[in-house]
């Protein structure tokens, strides 16, 4: 709670949090924390999983496994870590309508699949009306009003819902595809027994990235 109401500036509201506090702050200093260090966290856990796997799985020549696993993640760390100025993540642009994002979106997942099974969920997604743009919606529970940012989240009744902030830029398309396959991993299971963060954003950060190499070759012009 501190780190949060220090990065706000916010001195006085950490000091009557402490004298009184509020769910509401927690949950929102939850949300922050979690979007704000999101590469890090998973950069931790990957770090930690390959010491796990050197000191009790791998043996013999399979070290070699490990160092190309080694450098294979250190590549990746590169690309995504937020703690040099010269690495910060730029904001993508690309002008882009809410249509035309989902029309991208239905594409790659045609490109990926071509059983189609995850085009059609994501058209029983559309058409139940749960790609959710209005943050007052009834669905939207207490703890989910201070959303700013993509976000799946439960609305009882095994019904999961994607809360989509559009941008009207290109990164609706990447950011439909992250919660997504969010859905597609929740979707079977009951809300108090899904995957726990970081370990759940693996495959969204998977295809995130596939969909990335996808608008890439599309040369959007």
């Amino acid at each position: 709670m501190g780190i949060y109401y220090c990065d706000a500036k916010n001195y006085q509201g950490y000091h009557d949090y402490w004298k009184k506090p509020c769910e509401e702050a927690k949950e929102q200093a939850f949300y922050w924390f979690q979007e704000k260090y999101r590469f890090p966290l998973l950069d931790y856990m990957i770090q930690n999983q390959l010491e796990v796997l050197k000191k009790y799985y791998l043996h013999g020549n399979q070290e070699e496994i490990l160092q190309e696993l080694s450098e294979m993640i250190s590549t990746t760390l590169v690309a995504t870590t937020w703690q040099t100025e010269e690495l910060k993540e730029k904001e993508i642009v690309y002008p882009l309508s809410k249509n035309q994002a989902k029309y991208l979106v239905e594409e790659f997942l045609r490109e990926i699949d071509p059983t189609l099974t995850w085009l059609n969920e994501f058209y029983t997604l559309e058409k139940s009306n749960r790609i959710i743009d209005n943050i007052t919606d009834s669905r939207l529970d207490r703890k989910h009003k201070h959303l700013t940012s993509w976000h799946l989240f439960y609305a009882g009744e095994k019904e999961w819902c994607i809360y989509a902030p559009w941008r009207n830029t290109l990164e609706d398309s990447i950011s439909l595809v992250h919660e997504f396959c969010h859905y597609i991993t929740c979707k079977d299971e009951i809300a108090s027994n899904t995957t726990v963060f970081p370990l759940s954003e693996f495959s969204s950060l998977f295809f995130e990235t596939l969909m990335c190499e996808f608008l890439k070759k599309k040369e959007l012009k």
